[in-house]
């Protein structure tokens, strides 16, 4: 449950700042892959480094359009790299869904839902005609309205498939 030592203080750091200190990341990698040569020798060192580097490979696309910050995919390569890719992909769908629940409760509480779902249906129609926007949502420009602090929803996507789905 190394796990929750990187989960906490990330969680704690986005809700109020908004922001994945690297700090915590660094931490994070360097538990895991202890904790992978403690358990597997050297070649935990491998297994480490492939489940880490998978996550990155995978979210990549999802960076480049401004969908996850890079706070959320260095966090997925540590809960990869913590347990396995297998385990982390059920990790980002439980998330995604978590995520969307999320939003949808906070534009409901804002009162926005509408003017946020013409935004992000803009957005798409933007990218489809190959007008590629710079940023999905600017937080200086516009405020916390339409952001949610993601690493809390990929934390209670961990315990989730901790209990639901063991890794295996």
């Amino acid at each position: 449950m190394l796990v929750f030592l990187v989960l906490l203080p990330v969680s704690l750091c986005d809700l109020y700042c908004y922001r994945v200190p690297n700090c915590i990341i660094v931490g994070g990698l360097a538990l895991s892959l202890y904790r992978n040569i403690s358990l597997y020798g050297m070649v935990g060192l491998w297994q480490f480094a492939w489940n880490g580097l998978i996550p990155i490979v995978v979210c990549f696309i999802f960076y480049l359009l401004h969908f996850f910050g890079a706070g959320d995919i260095k966090l997925f390569s540590i809960i990869s790299s913590f347990y396995n890719f297998r385990f982390c992909f059920r990790v980002m769908i439980f998330s995604l869904f978590i995520g969307a629940l999320f939003s949808i409760i906070k534009m409901i509480h804002k009162k926005n839902f509408i003017d946020r779902f013409y935004y992000f249906i803009k957005y798409v129609d933007n990218i489809r005609a190959g007008k590629m926007p710079k940023v999905y949502y600017d937080h200086k420009v516009c405020g916390d309205d339409g952001v949610i602090p993601f690493t809390i929803c990929i934390s209670a996507a961990v315990i989730l498939c901790l209990k639901v789905c063991p890794v295996f």
